[in-house]
């Protein structure tokens, strides 16, 4: 019963931080509330290290929404508190991929769970409660119709006619000012805390599956000799010419990159680097993918154990540093694009793709070399996406790109000003100079952006309040005294 207290307490104070409010101090709170709880609503799910990491990369998570108030942070925020819920359960999450499926199932379910598991402890300790199976009975359509009866009397203009007369009646009989929409964000927040701190068993079947996995790779061993022996050392034969024949094309394209990309001074165009970037480097990419494939493919089972198989992993090391080189050469290409034409977001993302591209062909060598399994594979490079997200959350991408491009020789201004939203501080830095940057800045609309961001600032309370924005607003009193000076 306190576990239930507390959950409605929490939907209640999800309520206050979120209802009419963006997201800013308020998530920070809120993410910080429920993990202070965790401890004594899960001590068991809690004792797990991945647990404790999950919950300190959620409240980081929250820290940079409050910080950089970015859209990616709120992304990665959400992305986190989903993530996390479905590992705070019973049975011990092994496999990300489960962990992803359990948070799904509590969240769409784990409320329900919650009210069940608290159906029982009420039939065991008071016998004299059987109506409670009925009320569980009611509760469940109570809960789950009123979503889509509002749904529906939104999609459909009789019902929702019919609706509107149905809510002034009883509110002239009950003297009652109804707001669904409340009620609505209300439920939401108390299914999303129930999941969180309500009990969960989780699906047994699919972890105990998943609970004799392990990273290093085990022999199988069939007596099906002298047949099998044959058809691996025929499989062996055919990888050691697959890998030779690849790594001579491999080798030649690598050349090419040295000659036309590492060390060539030619002049391109605009359109030519676009089509040199955009084109040729999700293809490489994707060739990349394929190539770690194919050293999956081979080395997949017993043709790890195969005597004398020195050679096949010498020539599968070569791949992989060849296709390493490879990652580099995309990254020389993309450096070459952002030398020209400046930086923005989607040039960001091919850097990003391409350090989880390298750690990936090092945790593919690490595999060979092992020799490991596909289970080392996913948990280790799932990890290092989340590493990823994370790092990527903490920069506010929006001020370093408008540094980064106004320091470059005639910067896309139009882009800077209508296009970024969080870098209003180094544009008014800039604009108080005597420059003709400066002036190209004042001629394009910074006053509209500072007037914005003054109304919204200005509508909003301390729920909402963040650091980011914060500062910005600070910037743009302090250029409006030097314009009136």
């Amino acid at each position: 019963m306190k576990k239930s207290l507390l959950i409605i307490l929490l939907a209640i104070w999800w309520h206050l931080l979120i209802w009419e409010a963006q997201l800013g101090l308020n998530v920070l709170l809120f993410s910080v509330s429920i993990t202070a709880v965790i401890p004594w609503a899960k001590p068991k799910a809690f004792a797990r290290s991945e647990v404790k990491y999950l919950l300190a990369a959620w409240c980081l998570s929250a820290f940079w929404v409050f910080w950089h108030n970015s859209s990616l942070s709120m992304v990665v925020y959400w992305l986190f508190g989903f993530i996390t819920l479905g590992y705070l359960q019973e049975i011990q999450v092994r496999f990300w991929v489960f962990g992803i499926l359990e948070s799904i199932r509590a969240l769409f379910g784990g409320w329900w769970l919650s009210i069940r598991h608290l159906g029982e402890q009420l039939g065991d300790k008071h016998s004299f409660l059987p109506s409670w199976r009925k009320v569980r009975l009611l509760l469940l359509p109570i809960l789950i119709v009123p979503p889509f009866y509002l749904i529906y009397s939104q999609a459909n203009t009789a019902l929702g006619a019919f609706n509107d007369k149905l809510l002034e009646w009883a509110g002239a009989l009950f003297q009652l000012d109804i707001d669904w929409s409340r009620f609505f964000v209300f439920l939401l927040g108390w299914a999303f805390i129930a999941a969180f701190l309500g009990y969960r068993t989780g699906v047994a079947p699919l972890h105990k599956w998943v609970a004799n996995w392990v990273y290093p790779l085990e022999r199988q061993r069939k007596r099906v000799w002298p047949a099998r022996t044959m058809a691996l050392k025929q499989e062996y034969q055919s990888a050691l010419l697959t890998f030779t024949a690849l790594n001579v094309l491999l080798g030649i394209i690598n050349l090419l990159d040295i000659v036309f990309v590492w060390f060539s001074r030619q002049e391109r165009t605009a359109s030519e680097l676009s089509a040199y970037v955009h084109e040729g480097t999700w293809l490489l990419i994707f060739s990349i993918v394929l190539a770690m494939l194919v050293v999956l493919g081979f080395f997949r089972a017993n043709l790890n154990f195969f005597t004398n198989n020195q050679r096949l992993r010498q020539l599968a090391y070569l791949w992989l540093g060849q296709n390493a080189f490879l990652a580099l050469s995309v990254g020389v290409r993309n450096g070459h694009y952002i030398h020209h034409y400046a930086l923005a977001h989607g040039r960001i993302t091919v850097v990003f793709f391409l350090a989880l591209v390298l750690f990936g062909l090092f945790t593919m060598y690490l595999k060979v070399k092992g020799p490991k399994t596909i289970y080392f594979l996913l948990q280790t490079n799932a990890t290092a996406v989340m590493i990823a997200l994370l790092l990527a959350a903490s920069v506010n991408w929006d001020k370093l790109i408008t540094r980064y491009n106004l320091n470059q020789e005639n910067p896309d201004i139009h882009h800077l000003v209508n296009r970024l939203d969080n870098n209003l501080t180094p544009l008014l830095n800039t604009a108080q100079g005597n420059t003709m940057l400066s002036d190209k800045l004042r001629i394009n609309s910074l006053t509209r952006r500072g007037n914005r961001l003054e109304s919204d600032w200005k509508n909003k309370d301390w729920r909402s309040w963040n650091w980011s924005e914060y500062r910005q607003y600070q910037q743009w009193q302090e250029y409006q005294k030097t314009l009136n000076n």
